[in-house]
């Protein structure tokens, strides 16, 4: 890692306990080498860079003569300081090695506290990827403290798009499909903060939370996490700074309970769109992020075709503003083919979908999602969506001849 700072530090041979939940009976000998993810962006409050288990930690490796990686947590991680604690002069006494330590850690403390975000959004996969990337070398005793909200809105694990409803094992599944899982083997994880939040981001339900939580420890241990431990320290105050902070998109908080249709009332006298909000897919992929949610979305609609086998349907993909159309054509359709396919498995004939189609962003149903700011608003999650069409109306007969031309 480029642009070490070489911190002096001495400390008395005395026992010292190392990080809460990984290192009880340990010997406090070994070097402590840690990296700090800083989650100080908007729609969160100030992390507890204070806090007993962020002090407690980098004490330990100003006095056992390891190292400190300071990692901030935005649509770009970078490292805002990385130091090596080297070891102390003999000569000193006893009492000045305990004082130099101790201000050493307090002079990290300081440079962690004015570490913020500069780049919009917030991507915690790529930050807890680049902490441990800065123990690759390390020889101690190998530790990630998170001081964040765990909310992230860009990369692998973009929760705007409703990962909050998801499948933890089905994230996994795809985060190893694309490789895009970190390599945290034997490292020790302390998460502060999971799910604190300030700003425009609504608070999360008590099941968000646990989901949150389900979410990033299976992805850690599946990374080849040490340990994972979520700990009960109190936030800091909200951020005044919100303004000047770059912008972070606040994360849809759902339902409880998935979205669903009741029979009664299904009709098909106009389209039925069904947007990310009833069926959600994994980002830029065809994959449901919950099966089981999406269903229980269908079922009625798997219902009604049952009971009446000469009824046809006409399926149709779309996506929000993103890339090329072509792109997005693809990816729609193949969201169409998916919803066919649970649709089949659910006892409707497949010849009752007279046609999949992929119409990506540019058609008639399509509503503005690209604020002045250029990026997505609130009116992206219903373009995720798949539209179910009754294939003899004339807005099926429109649309697939469009499509043929």
């Amino acid at each position: 890692m480029k642009g070490k700072h070489i911190l002096t530090c001495i400390i008395t041979l005395a026992l010292i306990g190392c990080l809460v939940g990984c290192t009880e009976g340990e010997s406090t000998q070994n070097a402590i080498d840690l990296a700090i993810v800083s989650g100080y962006h908007a729609n969160s409050p100030i992390p507890a860079f204070r806090s007993t288990t962020v002090q407690t930690a980098i004490e330990n490796c100003t006095a056992t003569y390891g190292s400190v990686c300071l990692i901030v947590n935005d649509g770009s991680p970078h490292v805002v300081a990385d130091y090596n604690i080297s070891k102390p002069e003999k000569s000193l006494s006893s009492t000045k090695k305990v004082e130099v330590s101790q201000a050493q850690a307090n002079q990290i403390i300081s440079v962690l506290s004015g570490a913020k975000a500069i780049t919009p959004e917030v991507d915690t996969l790529a930050s807890i990827a680049l902490a441990a990337r800065s123990l690759e070398d390390a020889q101690g005793e190998k530790y990630i403290i998170i001081a964040d909200s765990g909310l992230s809105t860009s990369g692998y694990l973009n929760f705007t798009q409703n990962l909050l409803r998801a499948d933890s094992h089905t994230v996994i599944d795809y985060l190893v499909d694309t490789k895009a899982l970190p390599a945290l083997s034997d490292i020790c994880i302390t998460w502060v903060g999971l799910g604190d939040v300030a700003g425009n981001q609504d608070v999360l339900t008590p099941s968000g939370l646990e989901t949150l939580k389900s979410i990033w420890s299976g992805v850690l241990y599946a990374a080849g996490a040490r340990s994972v431990e979520f700990t009960a320290d109190l936030p800091g105050v909200s951020t005044t700074e919100s303004s000047s902070l770059p912008y972070v998109t606040p994360v849809p908080i759902l339902q409880d309970t998935p979205l669903t249709i009741d029979v009664s009332n299904i009709c098909f006298d106009a389209p039925l769109i069904l947007g990310e909000e009833k069926i959600l897919f994994l980002p830029d992929t065809s994959t449901f992020a919950d099966c089981d949610a999406a269903m229980a979305t269908l079922k009625p609609i798997a219902d009604y075709m049952v009971s009446h086998p000469s009824f046809q349907i006409l399926l149709a993909g779309t996506t929000a503003t993103a890339g090329s159309n072509d792109d997005c054509k693809h990816l729609s359709k193949a969201r169409a083919m998916a919803v066919k396919e649970l649709l089949t498995s659910m006892g409707v004939d497949e010849h009752q979908v007279a046609a999949t189609i992929g119409l990506g962003y540019d058609h008639k149903y399509h509503v503005p999602d690209i604020g002045v700011n250029g990026l997505q608003n609130e009116n992206a999650p219903a373009n995720r969506s798949v539209i179910i069409f009754d294939a003899s109306s004339e807005a099926a007969v429109e649309m697939l001849s469009d499509e043929l031309q």
